[in-house]
C-alpha cells in the first residue's frame, strides 16, 4: 500500500513538473517572439532611415532569403503594356472615326476595323491616307 501511495505521489509530482515545464516553455516562446518583433522593428527602422536594404543589413541576398524561407513569389503573367506611338494613336483614331471602311489587302482580301492589332499593311495604308499620299 505504501508503494502505491509512493507511486501516486511520484506521478503527481511528475505531472506538476510537466505543467511547470510547459509554463516555462510558453514564457520562453513569448519572450522569443517579443524579441524577434523588436529586432524586426529595429531592422525596419535602420533600413528606412539609412536607405540600406534589409537584406544588406542582415548580410544575405534576397535570393538566399527566398530560398531559405521557401517564399513563393508572385508571378506577373500580364504582358508589359507598351506605350502606343504617335502613329498607333493616329491609326486607332482613324479606325474609330471610320469603322466601316474596307481596306484592300494583298491576295484579294479586305480588312474592316475590328478589336485587336491592325495588320502592318493596313496600318501603312491608313498612315498614307492620313498624310494625303494615297487616294481615298
Amino acid at each position: 500500500m505504501a508503494k502505491e501511495e509512493n507511486i501516486d505521489d511520484l506521478l503527481a509530482q511528475l505531472k506538476e513538473h510537466d505543467e511547470q515545464q510547459a509554463k516555462i516553455r510558453e514564457k520562453i516562446k513569448a519572450s522569443a517572439v517579443g524579441e524577434a518583433e523588436s529586432i524586426k522593428d529595429k531592422i525596419n527602422n535602420i533600413s528606412s532611415l539609412s536607405g540600406i536594404s534589409k537584406f544588406d543589413l542582415l548580410g544575405i541576398t534576397k535570393e538566399e532569403a527566398i530560398k531559405h524561407f521557401g517564399i513563393k513569389q508572385k508571378t506577373n503573367n500580364k504582358q508589359q503594356k507598351r506605350t502606343p506611338s504617335a502613329d498607333d494613336i493616329k491609326v486607332r483614331e482613324y479606325l474609330i472615326k471610320n469603322p466601316t471602311k474596307k481596306f484592300n489587302r494583298m491576295g484579294g482580301k479586305t480588312y474592316t476595323y475590328q478589336k485587336g492589332p491592325v495588320p502592318n499593311d493596313v496600318r501603312q495604308m491608313i498612315l498614307e491616307e492620313i498624310a494625303g499620299i494615297a487616294p481615298e
